[in-house]
């Protein structure tokens, strides 16, 4: 078993068995509504264990809040260290239990975290989605009521259809700019139910909790596809952006980015196969800008050896080549030595902002690619 150093902070151990020692964790305590002592019958527990045995995985986020556990010390960018989700986030109910059942932890929301095996839809705003759409939209599923009537997650078992894309639709009120809608689904995760929403409102199943999450809802996914369209999004093109590079050529540019990510303490990442490519799935976005939800942000080596940015909440959207000057700014200079010299590899960020192409790579399998598949590494929490 590999182990890493965190910024000379908390060593961590790679596997979803690793343990941070959590006596450790300063933690706000729990509303006095909400505290029971009890080990192995704390708020949390109750919160995280009946999404486990839907097979969700759990990890704590802050109590009354949306992001992963504050760790009580700061990052190298001066924000809050969290832990990582990738590293801690389980299904197994006697791992939830030893690491969490403590009554430190009672306070807790807990995060429904995504790796691809079940989804979630959060829609932020149902009365205009309906608007847009020009009708109701279709939210049969498993749902929870969240901060107001206007609001609601739907859970779904297995992955997001191939066909499926949508981003970039987007309300305004007072508060500024929203998304109406996210589909969460590659590393990113949900406030689950239980959990106390800031305003104090407490998220709730609508039909008391499933016995198990229901298939997808093909309906609803064409819905918010219209509405993304509807709302000026346009799909991504459907034809390569190039020739695919040879194996070897490919995999040397994905082992350059995994030493530079680990050389310049980058934020943890899963690494994971997507669309024919190997796509780095970090914890927090590197640019460190979220302050409120699910922080994830990727870098996608597609195929042909073009590298895209995506930030999933699209608080940073961009070329690669200019992001990259932001990141270098934050963490130190890349060095990539010749490993993208060649007539074949470019960086380019994706046609349309916030995601990428969705063409299957016709090439059966490559090294990277055998070796992405679940594959965590951490640089920092």
């Amino acid at each position: 078993m590999t182990t890493h150093k965190n910024n000379g902070v908390v060593p961590m151990s790679v596997g979803n068995d690793a343990l941070l020692d959590y006596t450790s964790i300063h933690i706000v305590p729990a509303p006095a509504e909400c505290v029971n002592l009890s080990p192995n019958n704390s708020s949390f527990l109750s919160r995280a264990l009946p999404l486990a045995a839907l097979g969700l995985e759990v990890s704590p986020i802050d109590p009354r809040g949306k992001e992963p556990l504050a760790l009580g010390f700061l990052n190298k960018r001066g924000k809050m260290a969290r832990l990582s989700r990738t590293t801690h986030a389980t299904n197994n109910p006697e791992l939830i239990k030893a690491k969490w059942g403590g009554p430190q932890y009672t306070s807790c929301n807990v995060g429904g975290f995504f790796r691809g095996a079940n989804y979630g839809v959060d829609i932020d705003n149902l009365s205009e989605c309906e608007r847009v759409l020009g009708g109701s939209l279709d939210i049969s599923g498993a749902r929870v009521r969240t901060s107001t009537p206007d609001k609601l997650h739907l859970y779904f078992d297995g992955p997001v259809p191939e066909w499926f894309w949508a981003f970039g639709a987007k309300y305004t009120d007072a508060a500024g700019d929203h998304e109406l809608f996210s589909v969460r689904y590659l590393n990113q995760h949900l406030v689950g139910p239980g959990s106390i929403h800031p305003s104090g409102v407490v998220y709730e199943w609508v039909d008391g909790v499933p016995d198990k999450l229901p298939p997808t809802n093909e309906r609803l996914l064409r819905q918010l596809r219209a509405i993304a369209e509807k709302s000026g999004a346009k799909k991504p093109a459907n034809e390569p952006d190039g020739a695919n590079l040879p194996e070897s050529r490919y995999d040397a540019i994905v082992e350059k980015l995994r030493a530079e990510f680990r050389r310049l303490e980058f934020p943890a990442y899963e690494e994971t196969e997507h669309r024919g490519g190997v796509a780095f799935i970090f914890d927090e976005c590197p640019m460190g800008a979220h302050t409120d939800g699910d922080p994830t942000g990727m870098v996608f080596v597609k195929p042909d050896g073009r590298i895209c940015w995506n930030c999933f909440h699209n608080s940073h959207a961009g070329q690669w080549s200019v992001i990259r000057k932001e990141l270098e700014a934050l963490y130190g200079v890349f060095d990539f030595g010749d490993v993208f010299k060649g007539p074949a590899v470019v960086f380019k960020a994706p046609r349309v902002e916030g995601g990428e192409r969705r063409t299957p790579c016709p090439r059966t399998s490559s090294s990277s690619r055998s070796r992405a598949h679940k594959q965590t590494t951490w640089a920092t929490l």
